[in-house]
């Protein structure tokens, strides 16, 4: 019998579709980030924050026109390209006309963000930190967010929220300039984008499917003008801290770490604490992992095989593929062994 996950079981978490109703009133607690140490603002998605972190960098004179370079990892999403390419110039090659660099903490886990920033002192660049799947993760201790001139949450990778991200910075001029844009942010702009992912959650599965579709595409397009959060995401994302929700990803991670304990080379890339993952890259044969790929699927778990930077540095990466294994909070124990059990025999 089949195990009874839903198909989107690697990409995202459970989206709210008409659970969104239960959020409409409530208490709305915006210190979502208040264990953080550095100030920040409430945006309506990643990509919005990422917006205003730009936007500022151009009225500074850090960056200077759409030409300016910023070097940016392999494999970054196709929509945060889209809103970079509002401001800057995205680059994958370390050139010497770069003016900063978009360091994303793949997965949830951390680049060699150290070095990374010692090289951007030396050079003289601005340092983003993308945080869209690095929710709660450390590095040396310290919070991944903390590192740059500003950084970048998308929590909609972590919690059934639909949007919503988050600006986090120690420039109290960049606070100062991307609060007051979310606080001026068009109420009719935030009611359509977060309408329209709601209605494509609705709707996907049904024969109006292609028409939520390029409801959401047009929505994307704007999506990083929409400053202010949804109340409605914050009250799910209270929802799902409350329920402890980050506790429940790394009871998951260590879960699948103790799993696969025996199998040389699966996580030896990985660090076992101080990481909440979006997913955990499983390392093995491509033949192996295609195979494992296959299996899942017969148990209604969707997943595939991607890139991840096992030397964890933008500046000399190095890419392998892995298979991604699921372990948010919307996943039990008897379901995430039976996912375990099932990559395990595909190796054999």
């Amino acid at each position: 019998m089949p195990i009874p996950v839903r198909r989107k079981t690697v990409e995202e978490v459970e989206y709210l579709g008409l659970k969104t109703f239960h959020h409409l009133f409530g208490r709305s607690d915006e210190n979502i980030l208040g264990d953080i140490g550095s100030g920040f603002v409430l945006t309506g998605s990643g990509r919005a924050a990422l917006s205003l972190i730009l936007e500022y960098l151009k009225k500074e004179g850090k960056i200077v026109n759409k030409n300016s370079q910023v070097l940016v990892p392999e494999w970054l999403c196709q929509s945060v390209l889209m809103s970079m390419h509002r401001h800057c110039m995205p680059v994958l090659n370390k050139e010497d006309n770069i003016r900063g660099l978009l360091v994303h903490h793949q997965y949830g886990f951390p680049q060699k963000i150290d070095e990374i920033r010692d090289y951007c002192d030396e050079k003289d660049l601005f340092l983003i930190e993308d945080c869209a799947t690095a929710y709660n993760s450390s590095y040396l201790g310290k919070r991944l967010g903390t590192f740059g001139t500003g950084s970048i949450f998308s929590f909609s990778k972590f919690f059934p929220s639909l949007l919503g991200g988050a600006l986090v910075t120690d420039n109290p001029e960049l606070e100062q300039f991307a609060g007051e844009k979310a606080q001026n942010c068009s109420g009719m702009l935030r009611a359509y984008t977060y309408s329209g992912r709601f209605f494509y959650e609705c709707l996907k599965d049904t024969f109006l499917g292609k028409t939520a579709t390029l409801s959401q595409e047009m929505m994307y397009a704007v999506i990083d003008r929409s400053d202010c959060i949804s109340k409605i995401s914050l009250r799910a994302i209270n929802k799902q801290l409350n329920a402890g929700a980050v506790e429940k990803r790394k009871r998951n991670y260590n879960f699948v770490l103790d799993y696969f304990e025996e199998e040389s080379g699966a996580f030896s890339l990985l660090e076992g604490e101080d990481v909440t993952p979006y997913i955990v890259p499983f390392f093995a044969g491509e033949k192996q992992m295609r195979l494992a790929k296959e299996n899942l699927g017969k148990i209604n778990v969707s997943t595939d095989i991607y890139h991840f930077d096992v030397n964890r540095s933008i500046l000399d990466p190095d890419y392998r593929k892995c298979l991604w294994i699921p372990v948010h909070q919307g996943i039990n124990a008897s379901v995430l062994e039976e996912i375990c059990s099932t990559i395990r025999k595909s190796m054999e």
